[in-house]
């Protein structure tokens, strides 16, 4: 915040004053281009996703749902701030002049409702697609199943199958699975439920139906063959794309990843396995060590919850 920052002493109006040429950058809660109050309230990710509706979005008015962690406006306004950043650069270079880019979780969150802002026509009234999302629940939030009766999730005896015929083999759908090439939804649904999905899966790619198994992390790790790691540094070769590992992390339980092989050297094709970032007082106890404190002084301090110890989560 403007505040926070003037106080720090990383304000516009200082650094400019120490090297006019610098470019600030700054990323809030609620603030952004324009001031208007708001970009003084403090606030973090779930705090913007229910101010501006992002949680309506994926879950409904009545039951707002948080979508999502850092994976949301955390991450996006981040990338928001880089690319602010690099906005900032490119009009020092054509103009000379050391501007100011200033981005904020809020509209990271109107940038991902975009799509759906777009939906409302020249009038201001909304589509009859966007009346029919808004209408039907299964097009929207968390128990969404999908767009249509023909490209839907459906659930069987022992899991679940997500399928996705075309309007054209949209009959063929129906007659597979219900014996009938017009039924209702709530009778397929039924069908589909009296079989297991890997029965399914044959009987609809045998009709060339798109299908798939919908699996949890624990059903991918032993399809995929995931690799099991520790959580040291290392490094590796990418010999597959798609490659998984498996972390038992400090917070108590595995973590299913992608390999980080989006940056490939050399022909081997190798890259590094980074660490997890450590938990919230992993390392108070040695830090403070290092700053000369004994261990009687970091007890005190741990006792009086002037630091905190990993110990506690």
């Amino acid at each position: 915040m403007d505040e926070v920052a003037e106080r720090l002493g990383v304000s516009r109006r200082q650094v400019q004053a120490i090297n006019p040429r610098l470019i600030c950058c700054q990323l809030t809660c609620y603030g952004g281009a324009e001031r208007g109050g708001w970009e003084y309230k403090s606030g973090w990710e779930p705090t913007a996703q229910f101010a501006t509706g992002t949680a309506a979005l994926y879950g409904s008015l009545e039951r707002p749902q948080l979508h999502g962690a850092t994976t949301c406006c955390d991450i996006l306004g981040g990338a928001g701030l880089a690319f602010s950043a690099l906005l900032g650069v490119y009009q020092q270079l054509k103009t000379g002049y050391a501007g100011e880019a200033r981005t904020s979780l809020a509209q990271a969150c109107q940038f991902i409702q975009l799509p759906f802002m777009i939906s409302e026509s020249r009038t201001g009234q909304l589509t009859t697609e966007s009346q029919e999302q808004i209408r039907n629940p299964r097009l929207s939030g968390q128990h969404a199943i999908g767009k249509n009766w023909y490209q839907r999730l459906y659930a069987c005896a022992d899991g679940w199958l997500y399928v996705s015929a075309t309007v054209a083999s949209a009959p063929v759908l129906a007659e597979v699975v219900s014996g009938q090439k017009e039924v209702e939804e709530t009778a397929l649904a039924t069908c589909f439920l009296q079989k297991g999905y890997g029965y399914w899966l044959d009987k609809l790619a045998a009709a060339d139906i798109a299908c798939h198994q919908v699996m949890d992390a624990t059903t991918i790790y032993e399809q995929e063959g995931a690799q099991h790691v520790g959580n040291e540094a290392a490094d590796e070769t990418s010999t597959d794309s798609g490659k998984l590992f498996c972390r038992d992390l400090t917070l108590g339980f595995p973590v299913l990843t992608i390999a980080e092989d989006w940056v490939l050297v050399g022909e081997q094709r190798s890259f590094k396995r980074l660490w997890p970032s450590p938990i919230w007082g992993q390392h108070t106890e040695e830090v403070l060590s290092e700053l000369g404190y004994d261990q009687e002084q970091i007890n005190r301090m741990l006792k009086l919850s002037a630091v905190e110890s990993a110990e506690v989560y």
